[in-house]
């Protein structure tokens, strides 16, 4: 009769057992599964974004040298108006580029926007699609990553992309530089007024 109690009492305790480390699993796989769900796409992402920061700046870079050979003139607004400013966001376009709005107010956030930034022979910014955050004249140094600004400094003669994204005063962004026009044929830059020699282009 104890023996029959005692094997009740240790079938009912390897069920226990068994049940406790079945569903222990089932939870620790749960939640790799929810912990994979969520970094994947972010990985994705992050990679199309900086293959749509990479095209946009290549974009803005010739049309920049086609659309103004003698110079950006004083007070040009980039990217497109009709886009929203929508700060801490990046909006894929179309075409496969970035959609950089023209933000020609104040931006009342403190976090990075979508954006183009020309900049001349001398590193000084010429013009860019958010003037209240990258005046016109002010260096680029103080302004962009540090990795962008030594790219330019060096006087890069090919597109510079860097991975992970750099940091920012406005937070993480992913950039790339484009030498603009004559830049990429490795020909020295003239240095007039409004010259644009480099394009920077970022994306939260």
């Amino acid at each position: 009769m104890l023996d029959r109690a005692r094997r009740r009492a240790w079938g009912l305790s390897g069920r226990l057992i068994a049940s406790y480390i079945l569903v222990t699993l089932v939870v620790v796989v749960l939640v790799e599964a929810l912990v994979l769900g969520f970094q994947v796409p972010s990985l994705v992402n992050g990679t199309q974004g900086q293959a749509q920061v990479d095209a946009t700046a290549q974009s803005y870079a010739q049309q920049l040298w086609q659309r103004y050979p003698g110079g950006v003139p004083a007070g040009t607004v980039l990217g497109d108006p009709g886009q929203p400013a929508q700060p801490g966001l990046a909006r894929p376009g179309p075409d496969g580029k970035l959609a950089v709005p023209a933000i020609t107010g104040p931006i009342h956030s403190g976090q990075a926007v979508t954006a183009v930034v020309a900049i001349a022979a001398d590193g000084t910014v010429v013009a860019s699609s958010a003037p209240s955050r990258y005046p016109p004249g002010r260096a680029a140094a103080s302004e962009l990553p540090a990795l962008a600004t030594s790219a330019i400094a060096a006087g890069a003669t090919h597109g510079i992309v860097k991975v992970p994204p750099a940091s920012t005063p406005y937070g993480s962004v992913l950039w790339a530089v484009e030498p603009a026009g004559s830049a990429s044929a490795g020909q020295p830059l003239a240095s007039a007024p409004g010259l644009v020699a480099y394009v920077y282009v970022q994306a939260p």
